[in-house]
C-alpha cells in the first residue's frame, strides 16, 4: 500500500467518528473532512447518538493472532458503554492532568521519549513511533501524535496524511524486521463519542500495535507468573527500538519528513533480557538454549 492509501482509511475511521458523535459534542463542529476520498458511510440509518458511548477501531492481522480472514481488514465496534482499557487510559490521562497543572501525559511523555532517543522507532513532523518502557509483547509500538489531539476529527489535512504515513512505515517496519509478514493487532485510542468536556481536555488520540513474535519462529506465551503475577520481557523496550531502528534504516523513508533515530554502529538483531525479566537465564533450560541460539545465528557483523 501507499501513503495515500492508507490515508483513504485514516479519512473512513475520520467520517464514521464524526457520524456518531453525539449532538452536544463540542467535536462535532469540526465536521467529517476527506469526503472526497475512500467510501461512503450515508446508509448507517436511524440512530440515536446520544447513547452511543465508544468507537473502537481495531485491526488483527494474521493468523496467529486470531485472524480468520486472509485479506487485510479491520474493524470498529461503536458500543452504549466505556470499554475497560480506553477507560482506565483515559482516567489516568485525567488524573495527571489535574495534577500536572493542565500539561497532558502523552504530551509530555513524548517529549521525554524525543529527549532521550534510546526507545524511538520512527518519527516525522507530527507523530512519535515508540516502544514504551512498560510494553508487554516483544515489538509493541506505541503512534501518538506530538501535540495533543483529542479525536482523528482534530487532525489537520496535514497530520492527516502524516498519521497515514506513520501507520505505514510502522507496518514496513514490522515486515522488513524478520524478512516477514508479520502478525500483530493494532488499535486506536481517542476521545468518547459523548464525552464530557473533563473527559475532551484529558483524551489524547493514539494507536497501539502489540505483535506476538519474539522471533520468526517463536511466539510470546503467557506463562503462570505473567498470568497471575505480572508480566515479563524477554528483551527490553531499548532493545527492541534498536531493532526496528535498524530494520527501519533498510527501508527507503515514506517521505523525506520520516526519520528514524539514530542508531550504534553494531549491526544485526539484538536479543537481550534484564536480570530481573530472565530469571531462568543460567538454569540451562532447553527453550532457552533454543532462544539464544536462534539469535546467535540471527546476529550479523556490521
Amino acid at each position: 500500500m501507499t501513503a495515500r492509501e492508507v490515508l483513504d482509511i485514516v479519512e473512513a475511521w475520520t467520517r464514521v467518528y464524526a457520524m456518531h458523535l453525539s449532538p452536544t459534542s463540542p467535536m462535532r463542529t469540526k465536521g467529517a473532512r476527506g469526503e472526497n476520498h475512500g467510501p461512503s458511510f450515508q446508509d448507517v440509518g436511524p440512530l440515536d447518538m446520544t447513547s452511543l458511548r465508544y468507537m473502537q477501531v481495531f485491526d488483527n492481522n494474521g493468523e496467529i493472532v486470531g485472524c480468520s480472514n486472509a485479506h487485510p481488514h479491520g474493524q470498529i465496534w461503536i458500543t452504549s458503554s466505556m470499554p475497560d482499557g480506553p477507560a482506565l487510559e483515559l482516567a489516568q490521562m485525567s488524573k495527571y492532568r489535574k495534577g500536572h497543572c493542565g500539561r497532558h501525559l502523552l504530551t509530555d511523555y513524548a517529549r521525554l521519549e524525543m529527549d532521550r532517543r534510546e526507545r524511538v522507532v520512527w518519527q516525522n513532523d507530527a507523530f512519535l513511533a515508540v516502544c514504551p518502557w512498560w510494553a508487554v509483547w516483544p515489538y509493541d509500538i506505541l503512534l501518538l501524535p506530538k501535540r495533543q489531539v483529542r479525536g482523528l476529527v482534530d487532525l489537520t489535512e496535514t497530520e492527516r496524511f502524516q498519521f497515514a504515513e506513520a501507520i505505514l512505515q510502522v507496518t514496513r517496519i514490522y515486515d522488513n524486521l524478520f524478512e516477514m509478514t508479520f502478525p500483530y493487532i493494532s488499535a486506536l485510542h481517542q476521545a468518547p463519542l459523548n464525552a464530557t468536556q473533563e473527559e475532551l481536555d484529558s483524551s489524547h488520540l493514539h494507536m497501539h500495535f502489540s505483535p506476538p513474535l519474539l522471533l520468526p519462529a517463536i511466539k510470546k506465551f503467557f506463562g503462570g507468573y505473567e498470568l497471575y503475577a505480572e508480566p515479563t520481557r524477554e528483551i527490553t523496550p531499548e532493545v527492541a527500538a534498536s531493532n526496528l531502528r535498524r530494520a527501519g534504516n533498510q527501508l527507503s523513508d515514506v517521505s523525506s519528513n520520516g526519520k528514524a533515530a539514530e542508531v550504534s554502529s553494531q549491526g544485526g538483531l539484538v536479543l537481550e533480557g534484564s536480570q530481573e525479566s530472565i530469571s531462568c537465564r543460567r538454569d540451562g533450560s532447553s527453550w532457552w538454549r533454543r532462544l539464544t541460539g536462534i539469535s546467535r545465528r540471527l546476529r550479523v557483523a556490521a
